[in-house]
């Protein structure tokens, strides 16, 4: 399940995250490893690691052995969207889903991101400020802001 949180920037949208997921951050990025070895140093660890790696935008061969710090504002955000893949995690939560990248990709990567969630059994919660997500995360309950905690309203979708 995919769930969006869709308001304009100082809406509420990071309080009622916070509100719901008090820790969702993760700040447990493996510094000291390349980014192929976040998943594990098994073959079939650098395998799983190689295509969650392409599928969020981080394909090309330069980035698997990149480490962390090494790496683009941009390319940081997709790595990190890539460590929630790779954990153990069921629900994934993202604040400011993709703001740093220009929209092109942004709506590139969310659809394959959504992809990647569904293969992977996962549930994303996603919160932006960015509407035009919409079409390419297709998210199964979108939830539509002005200002908290009043002017929200849910929206799901029909399958």
């Amino acid at each position: 399940m995919i769930i969006i949180l869709c308001a304009p920037s100082g809406s509420g949208k990071s309080t009622i995250l916070n509100e719901v997921f008090p820790n969702y951050k993760n700040e447990d990025i493996p510094h000291d490893k390349p980014l192929y070895q976040w998943c594990g140093e098994t073959e079939n660890d650098e395998h799983k690691a190689i295509r969650l790696l392409s599928l969020c935008g981080l394909s090309d061969a330069t980035m698997f052995i990149s480490f962390y710090d090494t790496l683009s504002d941009s390319e940081k955000a997709r790595a990190r969207m890539f460590l929630e893949l790779a954990s153990d995690k069921e629900i994934i939560v993202i604040d400011e889903f993709l703001s740093t990248l220009d929209r092109k990709t942004a709506k590139a990567l969310a659809y394959c991101f959504q992809k990647a969630i569904r293969i992977e059994g996962k549930r994303l919660f996603a919160v932006t400020a960015h509407d035009d997500l919409e079409d390419y995360l297709q998210p199964d309950v979108i939830i539509k802001g002005k200002s908290y905690p009043s002017k929200f309203s849910v929206v799901q979708k029909q399958v």
